[in-house]
C-alpha cells in the first residue's frame, strides 16, 4: 500500500510503516545541528544519531480487537471446562465471553468472526454444563443409592438429614 497520499487508507489501516524522512522533510522544530532550548545535546536521551534513517512503525490496534481476542479465549476456556465437567468455569467464562463479544461490535453493529466463534463456544459450553448439572441432580434424587450417599453427606454437614431439613424449611415459609 502506498501511504504517501492523504487518503483515508492510513487512518483505517491496521498497521503501516512510514518511510524515513529525508533532508528538508525532517522535523521543522529541530533542524540538524541545532539544539532545543530545553536540552543541551539537541536530541533527547536515547535518540539515534542517524534519525533520518529510522523507520517509524505505527501499529493501530482497534478498541475492539482486545475484546474479540478475550471473547474467543474465554470461549475456549469455557468449552474445555465443560468438557472436564467443571461446574462454575463454563458459566463464568462463557457469560463474560458473550458479553465481551457483544461489546466488540463495530460501528455498524457487525461481529467479527472470532467474536462469533467465542459466542458459539461459550453458548455450547453453557448448554453442556447445564445438561451435566441437570443429569447430576436428576440422578441424585432418582437413584436410591446416590440419594442415600447425598443424604449422609448432608447430615454430616448440616446435622440433620435432607428430608427433615426440607420439611422444616417448608413449615417456616407457611
Amino acid at each position: 500500500m502506498n501511504f504517501n497520499n492523504d487518503s483515508n487508507e492510513k487512518e483505517n489501516a491496521s498497521w503501516y510503516v512510514e518511510e524515513p524522512k529525508s533532508g528538508k522533510d525532517q522535523d521543522p522544530v529541530r533542524e540538524e545541528g541545532s539544539a532545543r532550548e530545553d536540552d543541551t545535546g539537541g536530541k533527547p536521551d536515547g535518540f539515534p544519531e542517524n534519525a533520518a534513517n529510522v523507520k517509524q512503525i505505527f501499529i493501530h490496534i482497534g478498541p475492539n480487537t482486545m475484546l474479540i481476542s478475550a471473547s474467543m479465549i474465554l470461549g475456549i476456556i469455557a468449552i474445555v471446562g465443560a468438557a472436564f465437567s467443571a461446574i462454575y468455569l463454563p458459566f463464568i467464562c462463557g457469560g463474560i465471553s458473550i458479553i465481551m463479544a457483544i461489546l466488540s461490535r463495530d460501528a455498524e453493529g457487525h461481529l467479527d468472526k472470532k467474536a462469533m466463534i467465542g459466542i458459539l463456544l461459550s453458548s455450547l459450553a453453557i448448554v453442556v454444563d447445564m445438561a451435566i448439572v441437570t443429569t447430576s441432580v436428576y440422578s441424585v434424587f432418582h437413584d436410591p443409592e446416590q440419594y442415600a450417599a447425598f443424604n449422609e453427606m448432608f447430615k454430616n454437614v448440616y446435622g440433620e438429614d435432607f428430608e427433615t431439613f426440607t420439611s422444616n424449611s417448608i413449615q417456616v415459609w407457611q
